[in-house]
């Protein structure tokens, strides 16, 4: 048995934003896959947008904003960018990713595509979509507080660790992994379940 995260978020004309997400039967391991794909992303996302003005801005907002789960249902997106249920059919801009959890250790895949050699707009679809994301995954969870609460300090660590110039290209996975640790209250639980399920 592998516990996998995969989906992909899509930008359409007219900042249209979409999440596609394949989410398998619920479990206490299966939510701490979904927390560690929120964290891989959004320290991915920082990562490629790297020490700027607009990066800057948008890790304060996670801290700030996200520190508790109760403002996770209305996640406010980007001014321009509205959320669309998926609508069929793939967008030429996107990001692709597929979190992989044993009981050793854990892989996330990210790519992204359709921003063309001068990355236009990239910072601002980016950041949509670390918050499309996490509102997808909070109207899923919507009656578990303590899942809100949970994923709520996740993005609010993710901008400390930017605010505080921690992410840097070799440290992703070590700092995804401390993040999960501190944030999620039913951690040890999961990883205990991982284990016990002889996952590979």
């Amino acid at each position: 048995m592998d516990l996998t995260e995969i989906g992909e978020i899509y930008i359409y004309d007219r900042d249209r934003i979409s999440v596609a997400v394949k989410v398998p039967p619920r479990s206490l391991a299966q939510d701490f896959a979904e927390l560690a794909t929120q964290v891989n992303f959004t320290i991915r996302i920082l990562s490629n947008m790297g020490p700027h003005p607009v990066t800057n801005s948008f890790a304060v907002d996670l801290l700030r904003t996200y520190s508790s789960g109760k403002t996770l249902t209305h996640c406010q997106l980007p001014e321009t960018f509205t959320p669309v249920a998926y609508p069929g059919a793939p967008a030429k801009r996107r990001f692709r990713f597929e979190l992989q959890i044993t009981k050793d250790k854990m892989r996330f895949d990210f790519h992204q595509e359709g921003f063309g050699l001068l990355a236009w707009r990239y910072g601002q679809c980016a950041i949509a979509s670390v918050i499309a994301l996490a509102r997808d995954m909070a109207i899923r969870h919507r009656e578990d507080e303590r899942f809100l609460q949970s994923l709520g300090k996740c993005l609010a660590a993710c901008g400390s660790l930017h605010a505080n110039r921690m992410i840097n290209l070799g440290n992703h996975f070590d700092l995804s992994a401390t993040v999960l640790f501190q944030s999620y209250d039913d951690v040890a639980e999961a990883w205990d379940l991982i284990s016990e399920q002889g996952l590979r």
